[in-house]
């Protein structure tokens, strides 16, 4: 199992959440919010129609094969702290 972790600026245009990932493998990521508030979803995101996580929050979400997940904020920006680990489930 590989492991890494960043600390990612999330900005008003859709963040990739998980820029070290091999898109041809699953994979596990942490999030937890520093500051802000975030909202989760595919390169599609919106304030709107994303998943809100805010300062203090985390979320762990099994990522599939091919998939990518970016975050984005309503204004301004946020510190997200993402791990991530790779081959860690079927």
């Amino acid at each position: 199992m590989s492991v890494q972790s960043q600390q990612v600026t999330v900005t008003t245009s859709a963040t990739r959440l998980d820029p070290t990932a091999d898109q041809q493998a699953k994979y596990s990521l942490l999030v937890r919010v520093k500051t802000g508030t975030i909202y989760l979803g595919n390169s599609g995101v919106t304030s709107g129609t994303g998943l809100a996580v805010t300062a203090g929050e985390s979320v762990s979400i099994d990522v599939g094969t091919g998939e990518t997940l970016y975050g984005i904020t309503a204004s301004g920006s946020a510190t997200v702290d993402v791990l991530q680990a790779a081959g860690g489930y079927r």
